[in-house]
């Protein structure tokens, strides 16, 4: 679909293959905002940025109080989600689905206090474990560190002391030691 429209001209593209790409589109769009609710949560995670980067406000707004119905909070461990995990496939990987989630309530619901919470969860895993493989190192940390409290901006994190400002810069400052 995508040759014609580039530019590039292939003589087994028809013009009504590359007329079908914005249909197709919108008709998917639609569907997943009507079938939402059949997703595991890390489809729904990605379902939210992608239609709120298309502009529609509403569903992503509904996913997301969908998932923080569901989520669970306590103070030690933050805000996370107890649903079944299958280890064996990449959906269902905790750390990487709770760095997208942590995507979620900061692009979709710009709520601070959420994202606040999901990297606790996340410390907490590096903390008491490890982050299973490298592309879970590398989305928790691109979570830490672009969304929420900006954790690099006090010497709390690289320099040890007994007093640090707040629970999460201490185990921020454990995260920075481990890697």
């Amino acid at each position: 679909f995508f040759q014609a429209e580039d530019g590039i001209r292939d003589k087994l593209v028809t013009g009504v293959q590359t007329c079908a790409l914005p249909i197709s589109v919108e008709f998917f769009r639609g569907e997943a905002a009507k079938h939402w609710v059949k997703l595991g949560r890390l489809a729904q995670g990605h379902l939210a940025l992608g239609l709120n980067r298309w502009g529609d406000k509403a569903t992503p707004m509904a996913i997301v109080r969908s998932l923080r119905e569901r989520a669970l909070t306590e103070p030690e461990d933050g805000m996370f989600w107890r649903d079944a995990v299958d280890l064996w496939r990449w959906q269902g990987a905790p750390v990487e689905s709770q760095a997208l989630m942590i995507e979620v309530f900061h692009e979709v619901a710009a709520d601070k206090a959420a994202v606040e919470e999901l990297k606790v969860w996340l410390l907490r895993q590096k903390q008491a474990q490890n982050w299973k493989t490298t592309k879970a190192t590398a989305d928790a940390v691109y979570a830490l560190l672009r969304h929420g409290t900006d954790l690099l901006s006090s010497r709390a994190l690289v320099e040890r002391s007994e007093e640090h400002t707040s629970e999460l810069q201490s185990l921020a400052y454990l995260v920075c030691r481990l890697l």
